[in-house]
């Protein structure tokens, strides 16, 4: 095998388990890899046409309503109004989501207050679906090659976008330049050090095979982020793991023969299995350490030292 490490450069790596796509109960021509030295995972190899990966009905661009995605629960909306209450603390300024599918997260941003908003997806069925439902500035694009100033955006958010990117540090670095010096990025991805990795295993939803190129941990994701120049710590409490357990669950009932015959009975299945396996992760979190399967990480560029030390200041 010829890849190397995007984190650390090494090209010494294991392999984790045949990647398999459990959304779709599909067989992969890809392995999970980690790397020996610095510990990041990664698929390869990485998918030629990596939109051909995204099912028509997938979740996040159909927008809740629409979509039968298994991840979508009650719990739904009051986690977009948290991480919608966590941006909009800063400073005004421009909000840029990146990834911002149906535009929901961007919609409830601008029902907090009159902070411009801006958001791009791949997917043009789900920039279509944000400006018809919620009359957003948003466009089909992607990161690398965000068509903004130097220093133009205040807040700039990836809901669990980075570990899609086929390139994250040269996203991160793209995003870097639009930032402000007082701006903060905010990340959210899945953990593979979590609690749940480690009870699911290769059935873990935050593998997601093959929509998920790698899967950070919080040794990891803060080792990229500070090498491209961000100063970053986690906050707590933004995102719970109810969903991801869920998924996980569905994905780890699909060995059953008899639940991959009766769909209908595996949702049911999944749902309590999901709760219960939230609320022990959430439990053995708060006894022997944060492991929870979602972080959210908060960025700041790391500023020359004329420019004195102060980052972004919440209001």
């Amino acid at each position: 095998m010829n890849s190397h490490c995007e984190l650390c450069g090494s090209s010494q790596k294991h392999i984790l388990f045949q990647g398999r796509d459990w959304l779709h109960g599909l067989p992969v021509q890809g392995q999970v890899l980690q790397c020996d030295q610095c510990g990041l995972i990664y698929l390869w190899p990485r998918p030629l046409r990596p939109l051909d990966s995204y099912p028509e009905d997938y979740g996040p661009h159909m927008g809740r309503q629409e979509s039968a995605d298994i991840g979508y629960s009650a719990g739904h909306r009051g986690s977009v109004l948290r991480k919608a209450r966590l941006a909009n603390q800063y400073k005004p300024g421009v909000l840029l989501d990146m990834g911002c599918a149906d535009g929901e997260f961007l919609a409830a941003v601008s029902s907090l207050g009159d902070r411009p908003v801006l958001g791009m997806d791949l997917n043009e069925n789900a920039v279509r679906r944000a400006r018809q439902h919620f009359g957003l500035d948003v466009w089909v694009g992607n990161v690398p090659g965000l068509p903004l100033p130097d220093e133009s955006v205040r807040v700039a958010t990836l809901w669990h976008v980075l570990e899609h990117l086929p390139d994250p540090v040269a996203a991160l670095r793209d995003i870097g330049r639009t930032l402000a010096p007082d701006g903060v990025l905010v990340v959210a991805c899945p953990m593979a050090d979590s609690w749940e990795a480690k009870l699911f295993g290769r059935y873990w939803s935050g593998y997601d095979v093959p929509r998920h190129l790698f899967s950070f941990s919080r040794q990891t994701l803060p080792r990229l982020l500070r090498d491209v120049g961000f100063d970053a710590h986690e906050a707590l409490h933004i995102v719970q793991g109810y969903n991801s357990a869920k998924i996980s669950s569905s994905f780890w009932l699909q060995r059953i023969p008899f639940f991959r015959r009766e769909p209908g009975l595996l949702r049911q299945a999944a749902a309590p299995m999901g709760a219960a396996f939230a609320v022990a992760s959430e439990l053995l979190s708060r006894v022997f350490g944060n492991r929870r399967s979602i972080a959210v990480y908060l960025a700041h560029k790391r500023l020359p030292a004329s420019q004195g030390s102060d980052q972004a200041s919440v209001s």
